[in-house]
């Protein structure tokens, strides 16, 4: 069952952009598990713990995205900048995203934990896998191409979330 899914994603995306979108994906999947008699998974932590390992997950990926090809670059700063807006983060989700970003960044990160941590939350979800990687890939576009070593990184990441970029 993916319809509300699709249709969570689809609202969310009309109505808050990216941010709607992993929302609206977050609750149709839930909305989808209680069509299948898996209603136990509908709850407010469940969403809660979906939306906080979305949010960690995404800006330490950013920053290793952006740190790939050895230098983050002012448009992917700016790029980054721009999801902060969207999400309409306040100063202190703000500088935490910033020091997940940099966490991301740094030359020891292991995104195959990061992204281990995620898909031990929220499960093979084709949804919210494309939504990171739409992201991301968008970063990595932002100074204008997308460096070999950022390319290499994307197809890194996208292995691990069980999707082929090649």
């Amino acid at each position: 069952m993916i319809f509300g899914k699709l249709i969570g994603g689809l609202l969310g995306l009309l109505a808050g952009g990216i941010v709607g979108f992993v929302i609206g994906v977050v609750v149709g999947h839930f909305f989808d598990a209680a069509l299948k008699g898996n209603i136990r998974r509908f709850t407010p932590q469940a969403i809660a713990r979906v939306k906080r390992v979305f949010f960690e997950t995404t800006f330490q990926l950013a920053g290793h995205v952006a740190k790939a090809d050895g230098r983050i670059s002012e448009a992917e700063i700016a790029h980054t900048e721009q999801l902060f807006t969207q999400m309409g983060l306040d100063s202190e989700r703000r500088k935490e995203a910033i020091d997940l970003f940099r966490r991301g960044a740094e030359a020891a990160f292991a995104p195959e934990v990061a992204i281990g941590n995620f898909l031990t939350i929220v499960g093979r979800n084709a949804a919210l896998a494309e939504a990171l990687l739409l992201f991301l890939i968008s970063l990595a576009h932002a100074d204008g191409e997308m460096e070999a070593a950022e390319h290499a990184a994307m197809v890194q990441i996208a292995g691990h979330l069980g999707v082929d970029l090649r």
